[in-house]
């Protein structure tokens, strides 16, 4: 038990503290993923070293070592012939009384402790643990094998990290990444119902990108989310409140103003081209632009007003605008708001809420706190590399600053947005919450072993080996061509965690070990945990294999970081740790925290005198 929870401690701590970085990054859903999971693990370490522990105590004190006939047969019924050799009972329930091996003369203890300890226990050595104490460790006493071993995992290691730095897409898998595996019958309706299936490109490829300039709105600070609650998706109060900028848009300066942008926008302002990154329509060679300012300007005309209007009317005169169903006259197909045959600006009910989308205003009472205007970008939606999405993000917020600058016939702010910004936000959120949370949690992997194995030693060699895990699951991350999505980041922040359960208990097992050199320590290491960590491998793998046949993307991309993330630990942990710590690892008490290793020896206890004597014999 002694020993097993600190190797439990280890891997609880680090795994716990991969969970809780990405708690701090800026996306609820993520940070409350991290927090739970980190609460899953710091509980179920919790209920191991008590509940259970104390389970096998009442087993072996109440069940095992008391337990008479009758009370056997009431506790084992039919299975007792399975389990009644394991309790010490026969078939019928009758205790069985082993008769006490022959005690062994001075002489012949002394002849076995000179033939050592390790031909005995070799012996005793199940087959699968005898690959590990005389196979796996056979092959790596050869100088020229370890040498091998660790210029190939080397080798690896800095080609993965070459491709980390270098080769990982960072994309925008908004529009291409589906639900559900591609192929799929529910999927390729999903596709149909949006647009976004192949056999109808030229649909899809009429959609574009859309961009909103808007007036009102603090482009530096635009939303107060104090006292609001994150988690609260969807909910009006939990939104924040607009940042106001207090302009006054109503007045006749301000209207002539961002009509002067919307011109720009559509590029019929002296001759002048569209601005840039608009769409061209190809029949007018004008901006595919939405301005309402535009729309209301030919109503007036067209019912015989005159724009800019009156501050103290505008409110009134657009609302009139917006309700006028029956509007006539020789241009009301392209002036009204909306009329009954649906011939009006909006077209009918459908594009109503298109248009009021794209270009509108918010009013309170007779000011106009906000307007907005928009135009289609050149940019295709289907486009997924942040190289060229973030581009032109950087255009439109240019423009929008040059916007902002302008003082004929007065200044306004201006803030740009587009239908991408809000997922390159995410995306950012989530790249950073890798660069960051990744080598902090290589650098909290370090301080927790060396903390839990007071030898600074071997947490350093153990860490290379994590590092070496991350580095190759890149490599695995380029031959899949997986990218930087919202899925693959967030998991991403979660692989140190389970890279480094393997290599953490054949440290620990190396650290306890009562050998005096590191060839000594490592197969003791490898013979001791060698088949605990091959087990735990191969059900982690198992599990991980369930989820390839997931129809949901999600399921099955995380069963593959857990697949190839646990593969990697377990050929690390298994050839390149011993190979290394055979060669350089520390003997006796090399790279002991001396103030560690005394308060862990005072806490533990000292060892019962009789030990020491026999020790010392």
């Amino acid at each position: 038990f002694s020993r097993a929870r600190r190797a439990m401690s280890v891997t609880t701590g680090t795994t716990c503290c991969a969970f809780l970085l990405t708690a701090n990054t800026d996306l609820p859903i993520i940070s409350t993923f991290g927090s739970f999971a980190a609460l899953v693990v710091l509980w179920n370490f919790v209920l191991v070293i008590t509940w259970f522990a104390s389970a096998v105590v009442v087993h072996d004190r109440f069940m095992v070592s008391s337990c008479n006939g009758q009370m056997a047969r009431k506790c084992c019924g039919c299975a007792l012939p399975i389990c009644g050799e394991h309790w010490g009972v026969d078939e019928n329930g009758l205790v069985v009384h082993e008769e006490a091996p022959p005690a062994k003369s001075l002489e012949d203890t002394a002849a076995s402790k000179i033939e050592g300890e390790e031909a005995s226990n070799s012996h005793k050595l199940r087959w699968i643990e005898r690959v590990f104490h005389d196979s796996l460790y056979g092959f790596l006493t050869s100088r020229t094998a370890r040498l091998g071993v660790m210029i190939l995992f080397g080798v690896l290691a800095i080609v993965g990290i070459i491709l980390a730095a270098t080769g990982v897409g960072l994309t925008d898998r908004s529009v291409t990444e589906t639900f559900l595996k591609s192929g799929n019958v529910l999927q390729e309706t999903l596709n149909l119902w949006t647009g976004t299936n192949e056999a109808f490109s030229a649909t899809s490829s009429d959609r574009k990108q859309f961009g909103s300039l808007i007036f009102g709105i603090n482009p530096d600070d635009p939303i107060d989310r104090a006292g609001t609650d994150p988690l609260a998706e969807g909910e009006v109060e939990n939104m924040g409140i607009p940042n106001w900028t207090g302009e006054d848009l109503t007045s006749v300066n301000a209207q002539l103003r961002i009509l002067k942008t919307c011109q720009k926008l559509k590029g019929v302002t002296g001759g002048a081209a569209p601005m840039e990154t608009v769409a061209v329509n190809e029949e007018t060679n004008l901006g595919e632009s939405y301005c309402f300012l535009e729309d209301f300007q030919m109503y007036l005309s067209n019912v015989g007003k005159t724009f800019p209007v009156e501050p103290a009317n505008l409110v009134t005169e657009l609302t009139a605008w917006k309700n006028n169903n029956t509007c006539s006259g020789p241009r009301a197909s392209v002036a009204c708001y909306k009329n009954d045959e649906g011939t009006g600006v909006t077209q009918g009910t459908e594009r109503t809420g298109l248009y009021e989308r794209a270009t509108g205003w918010f009013a309170d009472g007779t000011s106009i706190k906000m307007i907005w205007i928009g135009a289609n970008l050149s940019m295709a939606p289907n486009e997924q590399d942040l190289a060229e999405i973030e581009p032109e993000w950087e255009v439109w917020k240019k423009t929008a600053k040059e916007e902002s600058e302008m003082t004929d016939p007065v200044q306004l702010k201006v803030m740009g947005n587009t239908s991408r910004l809000q997922w390159i936000a995410i995306m950012k959120a989530l790249v950073r919450g890798v660069v960051s949370g990744v080598p902090a949690s290589l650098v909290i992997a370090l301080f927790v072993l060396g903390v839990t194995t007071a030898n600074w030693w071997v947490a350093g060699l153990a860490t290379i080996s994590i590092l070496g895990v991350m580095a190759c699951f890149f490599i695995t991350f380029n031959i899949a061509n997986w990218v930087l999505g919202m899925y693959e980041c967030m998991f991403l922040q979660l692989t140190v965690g389970m890279a480094v359960d393997y290599v953490v208990h054949l440290a620990h097992a190396y650290n306890e070990s009562g050998a005096t050199t590191n060839m000594g320590k490592m197969r003791e290491s490898m013979t001791e945990m060698g088949v605990s960590v091959l087990s735990g491998a191969i059900s982690t793998l198992g599990a991980s294999i369930c989820l390839f046949i997931a129809q949901f993307n999600v399921f099955f991309l995380y069963g593959s970081f857990i697949f190839f993330v646990i593969l990697w630990s377990l050929l690390w942990s298994m050839f390149f740790f011993p190979a290394i710590m055979m060669t350089i690892g520390p003997a006796g008490n090399q790279g002991d925290i001396g103030f560690l290793r005394r308060l862990y020896e005072r806490c533990e206890g000292a060892p019962q005198e009789g030990a020491v004597e026999s020790d010392k014999k």
